[in-house]
């Protein structure tokens, strides 16, 4: 109780440095005593108080200790002190602390409030690092269920971040979007952001204009000033320019923030040397170099994490050198070594890369660069976690990459399949050691390990790439099948299967099927041969097959001889209809006729089909006597689809070769249809000529294609259409006209007609598609419930005359459905 006492007197003083004294003093008590519930009020109110007196590296150091001694071990306390970290490095902008803390903080996450501020922060910290992608990307992760306010400051960073990424037209699009959620822009942040957008659009008198509307209605006047200087030169306004950087140059010197005053120094650079002024130039690279941040350690637990989340991206590596470079990033951003090499061993000597300002860069040094140096000794040896110190090194004259600061070099080889490697560091700091240490080794296992795998992928990769070419050459297709989905592994497989994606749903191939099949099918056999349809042909492709458990692998195959039979119908050894579509395709201009031999089943009775194959073969000779230079060719589908193709379009000299048919007495009733062609026969094509054959009659024989017929086909479709929609919506707009009785000048029934517009005006192409769909008995069912709706809206009493089809009548259960649903009109109706 004396120490809480103590602590609210404590309170009652004025802010000082005595106050953080004995602040300091009671936290040091209170942990004495364990009692955690003061120690974190103490402790918070001495981090208010250091942020107050803009002792910002002393709050900074001692929240840091407060981790790292884990006096504090309930997880809901360390968080908090995390987030007073947090709070404070957001002020000072030191980004790369700020990150290895929020990457600390992500473990300590269970609410979706704290884990999109983790998203916002991540955001903030990212744009800082110049990391401008990985901004937007965590911006984009929050999802739009955030406050108003939240939501127009996401997405005018959004539109900030988007212009360093010089993404102009997606910087408008957020812009507006964050329009949406405050039309009024009560924020300034609009005008800023609307002044940069007009910057990078080189309006920069506007540009101007709508800066001085933020920086009026900025409660800080000490953010974003960099603008100003920027904007001005691009107006050759230099003197303002000048004049405003000297003005403010001593506010910002005093601001807590690293990150603006550093974004005001190397704006003015930009002017300094506008100007020629390389006395100013030096003295703002003298304060940039000032802020270069050092690289934080994180907790030992939290080292080790960061390592290897970054290491283990989900990654495949093409090259080595991806490897190297990822893993020196992991190793810089946790800590700032002198130097980081990947040296090898080759013929010539050594080659190596190193790291140098996140770039890692490859050299070839002659044998006279590295000779009499360390790297004599680490040569000829094979090192697992040597050590050399300040005192081994001074024995050599020369060394690589060694200076006056160098304390240590760790070496650690690498053995390889066919190389040997060394992994060398150098260090100039002597203390740490022990934290060095461990991080370099966990750095090297990871290395191995990816090495390693990499080796080992290579190996499958080259073995696996050699399949694939002889598989190419071998005109075979290669395929996995896993989760419903087919992989196409090489080229001839995207080629037998007419596609040029890597992935194909297995539904989406079983359409291509002329027979489906299931992937079951292909568990159960070794072999498939199936037929499949491309554009205009079907093929027949053999399917060997292996299992893996349930993975399928399986080799295609093309199976010309097969094909080749496919092709021919072998009744009378012509080809068929998959023949006619090969043949035509690119063809040119031609005719297509086709004569459907209607009574073709009597020859085949009591097994006289030869008598029917001598009058096939003496049509087959006839048409070609007709057609005379015009012929092109003859194919049979089944026994009775008769096709010939001719070189011409002159309807005088189609007509004569179907006159010609009928005059012969073959015995045979025929039907014709013909089709010109512009350049290839399709199977919609030979849809057609069935339809225009299934509307010949015994009195028209043959029909020819025109515009009458193409007009009714469309029209056809465009009434099945209109008749789905009105069975779904189970509504038609009905008629109904007045019978009256002469005598008594009353009406005495209602006829009942579809109005005009629901049978688009042609009752009897309307008739024709219901009863060629079979949905006579859903239409007559539709009319008879909207007479009863509209019956029980008017309330009329009376009789009604209602059309019904023949093939309704004919059915006793629908006639019943009928009958009870005219029965469920209350009102007595005389007739029905």
């Amino acid at each position: 109780m004396e120490l809480l006492a103590k602590f609210d007197e404590l309170k009652q003083n004025k802010k000082s440095n005595e106050l953080i004294e004995d602040l300091h003093t009671l936290l040091s008590l209170s942990k004495k005593e364990k009692d955690y519930s003061l120690t974190m009020q103490i402790l918070q109110y001495l981090i208010e108080s250091l942020r107050y007196l803009r002792l910002h590296d002393k709050a900074i150091l001692l929240l840091e200790t407060e981790i790292n001694e884990a006096f504090f071990t309930r997880k809901d306390d360390i968080l908090k002190i995390i987030d007073e970290l947090v709070r404070t490095l957001l002020r000072t902008e030191d980004f790369l602390k700020l990150k290895s803390t929020l990457y600390t903080r992500e473990r300590f996450l269970t609410n979706e409030h704290q884990k999109v501020m983790q998203k916002f922060y991540l955001a903030v910290c990212h744009e800082g690092l110049k990391d401008n992608k990985l901004a937007i990307d965590n911006l984009l992760s929050i999802k739009d269920n955030i406050s108003n306010s939240n939501l127009v400051s996401k997405y005018l960073k959004l539109s900030m971040l988007h212009l360093k990424e010089n993404q102009l037209k997606k910087a408008k699009e957020y812009f507006e979007k964050a329009v949406k959620f405050e039309p009024k822009k009560k924020n300034p942040i609009f005008y800023l952001t609307e002044s940069d957008i007009l910057y990078a659009e080189k309006d920069y008198q506007n540009a101007l204009v709508l800066y001085q509307e933020y920086f009026i209605k900025s409660k800080n006047k000490r953010r974003y000033l960099d603008r100003y200087i920027l904007i001005n030169i691009k107006l050759n306004r230099v003197d303002e320019a000048w004049r405003f950087y000297q003005e403010y140059l001593p506010t910002i010197k005093g601001l807590v923030s690293r990150n603006y005053r550093l974004i005001y120094y190397e704006a003015a650079k930009i002017l300094a040397k506008e100007l020629n002024n390389t006395f100013e130039e030096d003295k703002l690279d003298y304060l940039i170099q000032e802020l270069e941040p050092n690289k934080p350690a994180l907790n030992q637990f939290d080292n080790v994490y960061r390592l290897l989340t970054i290491a283990f991206k989900n990654k495949r590596y093409s090259k080595v050198r991806d490897i190297i470079h990822g893993l020196f990033s992991a190793i810089d951003s946790l800590y700032h070594f002198q130097k980081m090499l990947f040296v090898t061993k080759n013929e010539e000597g050594i080659s190596f890369y190193h790291y140098s300002k996140g770039l890692l860069l490859e050299k070839k040094p002659k044998i006279t660069e590295y000779s009499n140096t360390i790297f004599d000794t680490i040569l000829d040896s094979n090192p697992v976690n040597d050590l050399y110190t300040y005192d081994d090194l001074i024995g050599y004259k020369k060394e690589l990459y060694k200076t006056v600061e160098t304390s240590y070099i760790f070496v650690n080889g690498i053995k390889r399949e066919e190389s040997f490697n060394y992994f060398v560091i150098y260090s100039k700091d002597i203390d740490s050691f022990d934290f060095q240490q461990k991080l370099i080794l966990i750095a090297n296992e990871i290395l191995k390990k990816q090495l390693n795998d990499f080796d080992v992928f290579g190996n499958q990769n080259s073995i696996y790439k050699n399949y694939q070419e002889l598989f190419n050459k071998e005109s075979i297709g290669f395929i996995k099948i896993e989760k419903g989905t087919i992989h196409l592994l090489n080229t001839q497989a995207k080629s037998i299967l007419g596609t040029k994606t890597d992935y194909l749903a297995f539904e989406e191939f079983q359409n291509s099927l002329v027979k489906k099949v299931f992937i079951d099918d292909f568990l159960y056999t070794d072999q498939l041969v199936l037929e499949i349809k491309e554009k205009d042909m079907v093929r027949s492709v053999v399917f060997n097959i292996t299992k893996d458990e349930y993975i399928i692998y399986a080799t295609m195959k093309v199976d010309e001889a097969r094909n080749n039979i496919a092709h021919i119908n072998p009744f009378i050894g012509v080809g068929n209809e998959s023949k006619l579509l090969d043949d035509c395709n690119g063809l040119g201009p031609l005719n297509v006729i086709l004569f459907d031999i209607r009574n073709y089943l009597e020859y085949f009775k009591d097994y006289n089909y030869h008598i029917y194959k001598e009058k096939l073969d003496r049509v087959i000779n006839v048409l070609k006597s007709l057609s005379r230079t015009h012929f092109i060719n003859i194919y049979l589908e089944s026994f009775n689809l008769l096709y010939l193709t001719v070189n011409t379009v002159d309807k005088r000299v189609i007509k004569r070769i179907v006159e010609g048919i009928y005059k012969d007495d073959f015995g045979f009733d025929i039907r014709t249809s013909v089709i010109a062609i512009n350049n290839s026969v399709n199977y919609d094509d030979l849809v057609k000529l069935r339809y225009l054959n299934s509307i010949a009659s015994p009195i028209s024989k043959y029909i020819f294609d025109n515009k009458n017929f193409r007009y009714n086909v469309e029209l056809a479709k465009t009434i099945l259409l209109n008749i789905n929609n009105l069975l779904n919506k189970k509504e038609i707009p009905l008629e109904y006209i007045g019978v009256g009785d002469w005598l008594t000048n009353e009406i005495r029934f209602l006829g009942v007609n579809i109005a005009q517009k629901a049978m688009l005006g042609e009752l009897l192409s309307l008739n024709r598609v219901l009863k060629a769909n079979e949905l006579e008995k859903n239409w007559d069912y539709l009319v008879v419930s909207q007479l009863i709706k509209d019956l029980k809206k008017t309330h009329f009493i009376g009789s009604f005359i209602i059309n019904i089809s023949i093939t309704s009548l004919e059915d006793p259960k629908i006639i019943k459905r009928i009958i009870k649903r005219l029965e469920s009109y209350d009102n007595p109706l005389l007739n029905y």
